[in-house]
C-alpha cells in the first residue's frame, strides 16, 4: 500500500488553521480526513520553519510571539465579535 502524499498547499491550510486555533485540532483532521497526529506534526513544522522565514530568531521567541499573537487575536475577537441572533 502507497502512503498517501499530500499538497504542500493542503499542508499550509491545515497548519495555518491549527495556528490559529479556532477550531481544535480533531475538528480539523475530521474536516480533511487526516489524523489528528498530522495536524499537529504540521503546525509544529510551520513553527519551526517560521525562523527561517523571517530569520534571526529561534524557536524559543517564535513560540513566544506566536503566543503574544493567539492572546492578543483572542482578546481582540471576544471585543468585536457579534452577537448573534436567535
Amino acid at each position: 500500500m502507497k502512503r498517501k502524499r499530500y499538497s504542500k498547499d493542503l499542508k499550509t491550510k491545515v497548519a495555518l488553521m491549527a495556528l490559529k486555533a479556532q477550531k481544535s485540532s480533531s475538528e480539523i483532521a475530521s474536516e480533511f480526513g487526516i489524523h489528528v497526529r498530522q495536524v499537529n506534526r504540521w503546525k509544529n513544522q510551520a513553527i519551526k520553519a517560521l525562523p527561517d522565514v523571517f530569520g534571526g530568531r529561534s524557536v524559543k521567541n517564535i513560540k513566544e510571539s506566536f503566543e503574544n499573537f493567539k492572546i492578543s487575536l483572542t482578546s481582540q475577537e471576544l471585543f468585536y465579535s457579534p452577537v448573534k441572533a436567535d
